[in-house]
């Protein structure tokens, strides 16, 4: 289904039980995940965050931004991390990405999308491995894109997990999904 890369990782040992102990092994997860994205958004692309809001309390839906990056963290962790832009935020983010480039206006769309998906593979990247995982390998599958706006409703067997950053050019959340098992590549149940 995904091609997928091995990164070999030291987890902290809270992370392997995130599906069964969730609130404890997440908050640290996505508090650090939120904290890479407020580095790349201030340092690289100069865009200063307003607020930053967190909602550990299983979530009973997620409404996705016009545009979403998301990766499948497999075995041991087996969740995904999907980062949702609004619209001028993920231009936003775009044009400071391609500041150097020409690029023609009628590839925006396509740069906005390539520059979502090198913005959760860096700051994942980055995230992972600021953790302590012994001796384990953990698959990360490459980006993948959605295009549009979506609610997804939590079923009883998944959870879900989120920050949110308020900037002036708009917002972006940022979501653990769990297990990954349960989702196909578009974020839809795959099925209890």
């Amino acid at each position: 289904m995904f091609a997928s890369s091995t990164i070999l990782l030291r987890l902290d040992s809270n992370l392997l039980l995130m599906m069964s102990q969730p609130q404890e092994s997440v908050q640290p997860l996505i508090e650090r995940v939120t904290s890479r994205m407020l580095v790349l958004l201030e340092n690289e692309f100069k865009i200063a965050a307003t607020n930053i809001r967190y909602d550990f309390n299983d979530v009973k839906q997620l409404k996705l931004n016009y545009l979403t990056s998301m990766i499948v963290i497999e075995e041991p962790m087996s969740v995904i991390f999907a980062f949702s832009f609004d619209e001028p935020l993920a231009y936003a983010v775009m044009k400071s990405y391609t500041i150097e480039l020409d690029v023609d206006p009628s590839s925006e769309s396509q740069y906005v999308q390539d520059s979502a998906a090198d913005v959760i593979n860096i700051v994942l990247g980055n995230s992972l491995t600021s953790f302590q995982i012994y001796d384990k390998a953990i698959e990360l599958t490459p980006p993948i894109v959605l295009v549009g706006a979506k609610t997804i409703y939590r079923k009883q067997t998944a959870t879900f997990y989120s920050s949110e950053i308020e900037t002036e050019q708009g917002n972006m959340k940022i979501f653990c999904l769990g297990p990954q098992v349960l989702f196909d590549h578009r974020l839809n149940y795959k099925g209890d």
